[in-house]
């Protein structure tokens, strides 16, 4: 049986970023070190930090 391992908001953030380096370590935490678990609270802050960079790239056009 694998390990249980607890996803915080940061990893979702920098598995979907531009910064190569950040991108594989994500990577690597989500996918190769046991079972993941996200909590619907990390999956809510997650939502609310991809709609408010949305939001303020809107403003910036």
């Amino acid at each position: 049986m694998q390990d249980r391992v607890f996803i915080d908001t940061n990893v979702l953030i920098y598995f979907i970023s531009d910064d190569i380096k950040k991108k594989i370590k994500a990577k690597e935490i989500l996918f190769l070190r046991g079972e993941p678990v996200i909590s619907s609270q990390v999956i809510s802050e997650f939502v609310n930090a991809c709609l408010t960079k949305l939001w303020m790239l809107w403003n910036f056009l």
